[in-house]
Formats: structure tokens, C-alpha cells, sequence
């Protein structure tokens, strides 16, 4: 069975500077696919790319296929996700 992961990489200014991300790691790891969408919709929803004006840190999520998911089915999964502009 495919299992999925959800990650975020946090880029600050000194971060962006030095061309790295000031912390990385997983939200979710070893989820069902359906787990994994949910996931990555709450938390892209509110922090996805949005720049934190406070600091001027941006927070990026990211949904990890394995490596065993078909090129069709990875586009059906975009398509769950962004719709039919995928």
C-alpha cells in the first residue's frame, strides 16, 4: 500500500540569504492518501507561500507521492487537488 507525506520548509530572510530554509521537516508521514489531502488542503489554506509580516518568514507545504504512484494517477491526485487547471 502507498503511503504519503506531508512536509513544510520555513524560509526566513537570513534563510533566503544564505539560499537554505530556516527549518524543514513533516507535518504527516505514512498517511493514507485521503489523510494526506486533508493535511495538505488545512494547512495550505492558511500558510501556504503567505509571507508572515511580522518576521517576513514564508511557510511552504508540500504533499510527498511515492515513488511507485503512476503518472496518471498523479495527475488525477493534482486534479483532487487544484481542480481541472491541473
Amino acid at each position: 500500500m502507498n503511503t504519503f507525506d506531508v512536509t513544510y520548509d520555513l524560509v526566513t530572510p537570513g534563510s533566503a540569504e544564505q539560499s537554505d530554509y530556516a527549518e524543514s521537516g513533516f507535518l504527516g508521514k505514512d498517511m493514507s492518501l485521503r489523510n494526506a489531502i486533508e493535511l495538505f488542503d488545512r494547512e495550505r489554506d492558511w500558510t501556504c507561500g503567505e509571507v508572515q509580516f511580522a518576521s517576513g518568514s514564508m511557510r511552504f507545504v508540500s504533499l510527498r507521492l511515492p515513488d511507485t504512484v503512476t503518472p496518471s494517477s498523479r495527475l488525477r491526485i493534482a486534479r483532487l487537488i487544484w481542480g481541472d487547471s491541473a
